[in-house]
């Protein structure tokens, strides 16, 4: 087994480190961010996954896991290290300044040669800048950079980490990709080595294909819903399509967020006009997907016109329902949404910690689903996290001042609603809203 270092401290380096443990190896992680650093040594993470604080303690205690705050110390007897940062978005891509000081960090505090394995999502030729940038901040360790993307999700990232479909290991050097990929043996997963480049673009064409799928059940459920057909139906049929398969992204409701699948899309679409290569596809996947994401706020003003005054009550705050993390929330973007209409909002959701929300968000916090729902005109649920399949339908209609249900995630069957006094609202399931 191998001496492992880890950079970063929020969710990809707090996962793969646990699991480069989990599997047998020694790994030390590192970052600046101190508060981080001290809560994942003493085993609490800093982002909620499920599976995380278990295997972050049990592997604490035996001696395989480790944090600290100095570089010097965690690269001292170590020869590959995982830069495992979060990459900022911006508007149109990502902000590389954090990967580029680290990579920079790294290389000053190294003492021999090295292995940089670049996990974080950069963008096609980052890693030749960044192998560059090693070597000529500290000519005498010499280092070898292999791309390394992750496939990993919020809310299934353990399981995902542990148990991959593929490995990607892009490199200049064979040699390094096959030391990288021993680290990876205990996983039994197929391992695919190619060129930096080559691994860079697979990151970035898988996203662009899920957020293409996304986009493309997004049509299908404006038709279905137009028509008086159930889009769920339809996906059944294409996930036993073997052309699709059962994984596709074709399940109806909203769009994808403004994050890691949003990214690579606009990433993409920035690479191809650089090169002056026409994407037409990728300009519609965005465009239908901000179509498919203003559902809420017309099916909304279908019902109740003017909006200015309504008040709404949402369940779901997270970026996904088994997360604790509120960047780049699709569930916020809406609620921004509302409030430009003069919606006033407040919310559940059961695994926010406490003061999460800046007072800018102008939404109140309650303490259960009840409580959201009362007094509300509305009662919109965002994510499909399970204590919400326990709402007492009755009950929350009874509370309310308008009995609307809006079901984004279509969680409840429409008869079931509506025979509790709720006009009914999803999204692809053969109707707008049914009484």
């Amino acid at each position: 087994m191998s001496d492992i270092c880890v950079v970063g401290s929020w969710h990809l380096a707090s996962v793969m480190s646990v699991c480069f443990a989990a599997a047998g190896h020694t790994v030390i992680g590192v970052d600046d961010d101190i508060e981080a650093i001290n809560s994942l040594a003493a085993g609490r993470p800093t982002v909620f996954e499920p599976k995380l604080k278990s295997l972050l303690t049990r592997n604490i205690k035996a001696g395989r896991l480790s944090y600290t705050t100095d570089f010097a110390k965690a690269l001292d007897r170590v020869s590959v290290v995982f830069l495992a940062i979060d990459t900022p978005i911006t508007a149109d891509g990502v902000d590389l300044t954090p990967i580029r000081n680290a990579t920079r960090r790294i290389a000053e505090s190294a003492k021999q040669s090295y292995i940089l394995v670049i996990s974080s999502q950069v963008p096609v030729g980052t890693c030749e800048t960044l192998a560059q940038l090693a070597n000529e901040t500290n000519p005498q360790a010499k280092c070898d950079l292999v791309c390394n993307p992750e496939f990993l999700r919020l809310g299934g990232a353990i399981d995902l980490c542990r148990r991959p479909d593929s490995i990607i290991l892009g490199a200049a050097d064979f040699e390094s990709a096959k030391q990288v990929e021993r680290i990876y043996e205990p996983y039994k997963s197929p391992v695919l080595i190619m060129s930096l480049r080559e691994a860079e673009m697979v990151k970035h064409a898988a996203n662009a294909y899920v957020a293409n799928s996304v986009s493309f059940i997004g049509e299908i459920c404006q038709i279905c819903d137009e028509v008086g057909a159930d889009t769920y139906q339809i996906s059944k049929a294409l996930r036993l399509d073997r052309r699709i398969g059962k994984y596709a992204y074709v399940k109806p409701g909203l769009g994808f967020n403004g994050g890691t699948v949003a990214r690579d899309v606009k990433v993409l679409l920035k690479l191809a006009r650089s090169v002056n290569a026409d994407a037409p596809l990728l300009d519609a996947i965005l465009a239908v997907n901000q179509r498919q994401n203003r559902q809420i706020v017309e099916r909304l003003r279908g019902i109740f016109g003017d909006l200015d005054g309504v008040e709404v009550g949402l369940l779901g705050l997270t970026y996904k329902a088994r997360t604790s993390t509120l960047r780049n929330s699709l569930t916020l973007q809406i609620a921004d949404q509302m409030r430009q209409e003069g919606v006033q909002l407040k919310a559940y959701d059961p695994i926010i910690p406490p003061g999460s929300l800046d007072a800018a968000s102008k939404i109140k916090m309650c303490r259960s689903m009840i409580e959201a729902a009362e007094g509300s005109d509305a009662l919109v649920i965002m994510t499909d996290k399970d204590e919400f399949m326990g709402l007492e339908l009755s009950t929350a209609a009874n509370v309310m001042r308008n009995r609307v249900l809006v079901d984004a995630v279509n969680l409840f069957d429409r008869k079931q609603a509506v025979a509790a006094g709720f006009t009914y609202v999803s999204i692809g399931r053969g109707f707008k809203w049914v009484k």
